[in-house]
């Protein structure tokens, strides 16, 4: 592919520093996000002070490594606040050389550096009271060291998504995991006996965190080996100060250059999906999760849905043995059926399909594979989640064909229904958070009873899988996976064929639809 380097004009590098000014006022969201850090930082050091000494490891791990995944995070996501930009240096000086080294030093005495120093330093002092100073103030000094480093490096990388157009996607992505990795860790700590597993395999889960970088740095004041952990977190600090630097000049050195591309029109990630329709709609619909408001709402109301459903149930006294198995089913569940009025969200192609005659089963089944394969994925490490937290391999089949066979049937449910009642939702660029004033009719009571049917064709996978777990009997798992699977097979295909000839004959119906809220 052609390329070359063209130099910018001073009226192309002022309208670009005008963009980057006017994306500025994301310094206070900086600035808050920086103070919440800060204040849980410190909070959590203050914590350790009622903790049980055997759990104190595993809270510092699990400190450690919120810090600087917070720190990540808040660069990438603040960036556009950044005021230590090597690019924008350059362009005003004049010269690339010495404003990484300088930019390095500086971003020390920013505010979300000053902020984040503050539960380090109560971890030093902390630490102190135990007799052990030097290294107390080895460790917070290391730990702070590398949080700004992280946090820089997250500003590059966001910087970076940026330049690509990826910033959105790349935001969003970090929002799903955050919310996932959030939920998982609360939900565990809630239903598995995660105390008796820290307390049996303490011992060999300190060993092991003491040779992990960066999750170990706060264990240096709490027990053997000071010196290896910190001789490691310094070799890691070392290795992300040269990335930076070597990051920084890069940038500085071709901010006054842009690369142009030439002779080949670029498609992107739509490259994959050349030639086939239902490729195209699958794409489209995995880039509008990560982009849409509405999809975003949506799919984090789904990951957080779980636990607060089960939570009325485990305080009218549901055991919690039992409530731990229907975690990852009712995922699958909630997540498949986000997809029944996939249709009216998606209306602005809807157009594009009708009038284009495009076929009915690629429409369904291009909106169906992204929840498939996405759901499928997760329901896999949910599963293997639970297995791993109870340790029953069993239990683990169980649950994962309960799983597959919930989110096939309601994949396939919503292919029908997203066609046959669809109901107005917010239109692109309102919030995500409001409702037209049109009201649900007759879909506030065919949606709902549609998930009941769905539901109620998944009872043979539920009543084998439940049997295998109650019996503990193998024959009944692997039943319950083959029903499962058979399930889901069925539904989604009978989903995609029906949903098809439903769309093709309500062409009209759904256009009147899409046209009149």
């Amino acid at each position: 592919m052609a390329q070359h380097l063209v130099r910018l004009s001073w009226q192309q590098l002022s309208r670009g520093m005008e963009r980057d000014s006017q994306v500025r006022s994301a310094a206070g969201s900086l600035a808050g996000g920086s103070l919440v850090l800060a204040a849980f930082g410190t909070l959590a050091v203050i914590a350790l002070s009622v903790i049980p000494l055997v759990f104190q490891p595993l809270w510092l791990m699990i400190l450690a490594s919120l810090l600087v995944l917070g720190a990540a995070f808040l660069g990438f996501a603040g960036h556009p606040a950044d005021a230590l930009d090597n690019r924008t240096l350059a362009v005003i000086s004049g010269r690339a050389h010495g404003l990484s080294s300088n930019t390095l030093g500086a971003s020390h005495f920013t505010l979300p550096a000053l902020l984040a120093a503050i539960p380090y330093l109560s971890f030093a002092g902390l630490a102190a009271v135990s007799g052990h100073h030097w290294i107390s103030i080895a460790t917070a000094a290391l730990g702070w060291l590398q949080w700004v480093m992280c946090w820089r490096l997250g500003t590059r990388l966001g910087r970076r998504f940026s330049e690509q157009h990826l910033a959105r996607e790349g935001r969003a992505t970090l929002i799903y995991l955050l919310l996932l990795a959030v939920t998982t860790v609360i939900g565990g700590l809630w239903m598995f006996p995660w105390q008796d597993a820290v307390a049996d395999a303490g011992a060999g889960i300190y060993q092991v965190a003491t040779w992990i970088p960066i999750v170990n740095i706060f264990l240096a004041g709490f027990g053997g080996a000071p010196l290896i952990i910190l001789g490691l977190n310094g070799a890691v600090l070392i290795m992300l100060w040269a990335t930076d630097l070597i990051l920084g000049a890069r940038a500085g050195r071709s901010a006054l250059y842009q690369r142009q591309y030439g002779g080949t029109t670029r498609l992107g990630s739509f490259q994959l999906a050349v030639g086939s329709a239902t490729r195209n709609i699958a794409l489209r619909t995995w880039i509008s999760w990560l982009r849409d408001p509405r999809y975003q709402v949506l799919l984090g109301t789904v990951i957080v849905m779980p636990p607060l459903l089960l939570l009325p149930v485990w305080v009218g006294g549901a055991p919690v043995e039992v409530l731990r198995l229907l975690v990852v089913p009712l995922f699958a569940m909630c997540f498949g059926w986000a997809l029944h009025n996939d249709t009216a969200y998606d209306f602005t192609a809807l157009w594009v399909h009708v009038t284009g005659g495009l076929s009915g089963r690629a429409d369904r089944a291009g909106r169906a594979i992204p929840t498939l394969v996405t759901g499928t994925v997760l329901c896999a490490l949910g599963a293997d989640l639970v297995g791993a937290a109870i340790g029953n391999t069993l239990a683990q089949v169980a649950v994962l064909a309960a799983s597959i066979a919930l989110l096939g049937a309601t994949v396939g449910g919503s292919s029908i229904m997203s066609t046959l009642a669809p109901y107005p939702v917010a239109r692109p660029g309102d919030s995500p958070f409001s409702q037209p004033v049109r009201s649900w009719g007759g879909a506030a009571f065919a949606q709902p009873m549609a998930l009941l049917v769905e539901v109620a064709l998944c009872l043979p996978t539920i009543y084998f899988a439940w049997q295998a777990v109650t019996l503990n009997d193998w024959s009944q798992a692997l039943m319950a996976a083959g029903i499962g699977v058979g399930t889901a097979v069925v539904l989604v295909t009978a989903g995609i064929l029906i949903g098809g000839r439903v769309f093709e004959s309500r062409r009209t119906a759904l256009l009147t639809f899409a046209q009149s809220y």
